[in-house]
């Protein structure tokens, strides 16, 4: 795939506009939609996208929680072979801007368009009035063809990055990841702890997540696989404020299984499979190792699923 300005782009283009927050199976179902249907009409694929995000630009005063950053994004668009992916600078100038206005100025002026891909629950620009049926209206002016893709369904709701949010943050990984249709992580590097881990058997990895925006997971003990230096290990994670010996800050701390080596200042990416308890504070350092080692066991048994 090709990071390109849409000014430099020449070929016949199917297209889709939007943030793809998390890639979720909704919106896998309608990139692979996108590359059939280029492929089927000789055309190449591109995803319009915007930074820095939208919210960012209307509600700067509000947190913004990503499921996936910028480059994981770049990264699944790849791996589902998408050829072409576009960067339009979101500003106050675009946020005030009428749909056909935005479309007509910076789309159809730069890309020879044949088809347009969208969500069912497309809405853009000023009000919000560029839906499925005015931008149909307006590609019929154009001769370019429009679909609609539909919802995708988990247990009866349509799922959405909003749902998968809320999942994450209520711990709930195992459907947050059948949701995705793929495992969530957190990507970030290694940094100096306090070494408690080690003088009770349990060395970790302190981990500090590289995009302020991420999501992460409720507090808790998780069963995780962390991947170093493109290998991958079982382990178990600790979100929180380590109660027992801890100062009240947030960690999270990776005690990765069957691995004795010096990661400080290494890239790491942990993913979260599921939760198994909940974080509490301890009587004594001997409490808190006699449950640690009942989460490994619980963790080595349920990576033999996997």
């Amino acid at each position: 795939m090709k990071t390109l300005s849409i000014d430099k782009i020449k070929e016949p283009i199917v297209m889709t506009l939007g943030s793809f927050d998390g890639i979720h199976l909704g919106h896998k179902s309608l990139l692979e939609l996108l590359v059939v249907n280029s492929r089927m009409s000789d055309s190449k694929s591109l995803i319009l996208s915007f930074e820095p995000h939208p919210k960012k630009v209307i509600r700067p005063e509000t947190k913004i929680n990503l499921l996936t950053n910028f480059d994981e994004r770049i990264h699944i668009f790849n791996e589902l072979g998408i050829d072409y992916f576009s960067i339009l600078e979101f500003n106050k100038e675009v946020a005030n801007m009428a749909f056909d206005e935005f479309y007509e100025n910076f789309i159809f002026k730069h890309l020879n368009i044949k088809h347009i891909i969208t969500g069912f629950n497309h809405e853009f620009g000023k009000g919000r009035k560029g839906n499925f049926d005015n931008l149909k209206s307006m590609c019929a002016k154009h001769n370019i063809e429009i679909t609609s893709v539909g919802p995708m369904y988990y247990k009866g709701s349509n799922i959405s990055s909003t749902r998968i949010r809320k999942a994450i943050l209520h711990g709930s990984l195992a459907e947050a990841n059948e949701m995705l249709g793929h495992t969530y992580f957190l990507m970030g590097k290694d940094v100096l702890g306090k070494n408690i881990g080690n003088k009770i058997g349990f060395p970790t990895a302190n981990i500090k997540v590289l995009h302020p925006d991420k999501v992460i997971p409720l507090n808790g003990v998780y069963f995780t696989k962390t991947q170093l230096n493109n290998k991958n290990y079982f382990s178990m994670t600790n979100i929180g404020v380590n109660p027992t010996f801890g100062n009240g800050q947030e960690t999270i701390e990776t005690h990765i299984f069957h691995f004795d080596e010096e990661i400080y200042d290494q890239d790491i990416k942990v993913s979260f499979i599921s939760r198994i308890r909940e974080e509490k504070k301890f009587s004594s350092s001997n409490e808190l190792v006699k449950t640690l080692k009942k989460d490994r066991e619980t963790c080595l048994e349920l990576s033999k699923k996997y």
